[in-house]
């Protein structure tokens, strides 16, 4: 009788529902933070970006802000900013909600090769900050 693989338990829905939450939060803050639609949106919270201030590019979470909060007010214009981070919250929170459902998934995900994990990670930041380049009169000039 040859011995029978045992499932590693799935981590904790905690994690996932947290992440869920998070995301929920920061649609809805971007959303009060955000003022005016278009390229007359203004945020609320006016903290200079150190790597902005330095180079005078934007970094990859530069327009993230106005992107969510345009999103949140059903603004299309959301897509002239930096819409990967609103792609990646509204993608991500229904995703997390579904990893603390099912803790089937959740292992899976846990015995992903960490690799992959960085590289999607990784993917996500270079076109974070390709849109960002991309978008820069935009995101520089608001």
């Amino acid at each position: 009788m040859s011995a029978q693989p045992h499932d590693e338990p799935a981590p904790p829905a905690s994690g996932a529902a947290i992440t869920a939450a998070v995301g929920m939060i920061a649609l809805v803050a971007a959303g009060v933070l955000i003022h005016g639609t278009g390229a007359d949106a203004s945020g609320a919270v006016n903290i200079p970006c150190p790597f902005r201030e330095m180079t005078g590019l934007p970094c990859p979470l530069c327009g993230a802000t106005r992107s969510l909060g345009l999103l949140a007010h059903g603004d299309a214009s959301f897509l002239r900013y930096n819409p990967v981070w609103a792609v990646v919250v509204v993608v991500g929170i229904p995703a997390a909600l579904l990893l603390a459902w099912r803790p089937g998934l959740r292992g899976a995900l846990a015995r992903a090769p960490t690799a992959l994990k960085a590289g999607a990670v990784l993917a996500v930041g270079v076109a974070a900050w390709a849109i960002a380049m991309a978008h820069r009169a935009t995101i520089v000039g608001a």
